[in-house]
């Protein structure tokens, strides 16, 4: 309490509002985790290192989006969560690849998204993950 002047978390000087953020590479993006708790989650990813924080995505309603994030304590650690895609949980495969920091502008030639006629491609974010 009382710390700072409430300008801004640590590290965003200089950087506009609503700005994309930085790619963090101790992030990973993980999908098809049905309506599993936070909690849950941070367990499960704690064979891979230490957890740090997990953010399950919710509808304004309250319910999960089957998709989220988790961060680690070091690089080294979210790679090797890396290895855990495919990893069969709560009756579907596991999905998890590096998360892009919401630079959503960035997905490759002409924005590209992965998707199109073929239904191909992850609904929520585009990625190519959902193609198998």
């Amino acid at each position: 309490k009382g710390k700072g002047k409430g300008k801004g978390k640590k590290g965003d000087k200089g950087k506009e509002p609503g700005a994309p953020r930085e790619a963090d590479p101790k992030q990973v993006f993980v999908a098809n985790i049905g309506d599993m708790p936070e909690e849950e989650l941070r367990q499960f990813f704690e064979d891979a290192g230490d957890v740090e924080r997990v953010k399950v995505l919710r509808t304004p309603e309250g319910l999960s989006k089957g998709v989220g994030f988790v961060t680690f304590g070091t690089v080294e650690q979210a790679q090797k969560a890396l290895t855990m895609s495919g990893t069969p949980i709560e009756g579907r495969s596991l999905v998890v690849r590096l998360a892009h920091g919401g630079n959503k502008g960035e997905r490759g030639e002409k924005g590209d998204k992965g998707g199109g006629k073929g239904g191909k491609g992850c609904f929520n974010c585009g990625g190519d993950h959902l193609a198998r």
